[in-house]
């Protein structure tokens, strides 16, 4: 009667591990979702154009992720982040006969964010004159965290892209990457 008795118990506690080590491996799977609101294009400087990207980016998993580059392929070119900082737009608000100035700037990389967030901002990309006016419908960007090795996506206006691993780095077989 023992022998049954402490091989049920051998048995559930096996299964109640193998269920401990699945919920773990699921907490610790990346989530990332980046969308792109909003793409413009306007021109900037001779021989230059600034393309502006509006961004909403979620993590949803329970790991902190930081988005450390983010370039965008036009023409198979790809073009970095400009390094300066730019007035997006700004607006105007009276407060009792008090005209406060709000501007809005652009942000720089890296973007961090923490466990379970979600941050958006403005990018800026400095881009040659010769860039066409429907790139912002099709654009392609690469993408590149601290959990991820480099991804290259197309992105569509306010379409949702979501980059998913189930395992973090430790777990993957091959740590060359």
């Amino acid at each position: 009667m023992w022998a049954v008795i402490s091989g049920i118990l051998g048995i559930l506690g096996f299964i109640i591990s193998l269920i401990n080590l699945i919920q773990y491996l699921m907490s610790r799977r990346i989530n990332l979702e980046i969308q792109i609101r909003e793409c413009t294009l306007r021109q900037y400087a001779k021989g230059q154009k600034k393309l502006t990207l509006h961004y909403r980016a979620n993590n949803k998993s329970n790991l902190p992720i930081t988005i450390t580059d983010l370039q965008i392929v036009i023409n198979s070119r790809v073009y970095d982040e400009s390094l300066y900082t730019f007035e997006i737009f700004a607006y105007k608000h009276t407060i009792d006969d008090i005209v406060e100035y709000v501007p809005t700037y652009n942000e720089h990389l890296p973007i961090n964010l923490p466990m379970l967030s979600s941050h958006a901002g403005y990018l800026v990309f400095l881009v040659p004159e010769d860039t066409p006016e429907n790139v912002c419908k099709d654009l392609t960007l690469k993408i590149r965290t601290n959990r991820h090795k480099e991804v290259q996506r197309s992105f569509v206006p306010n379409e949702l892209v979501v980059l998913r691993r189930t395992l973090p780095k430790k777990f993957c077989k091959n740590h060359s990457e």
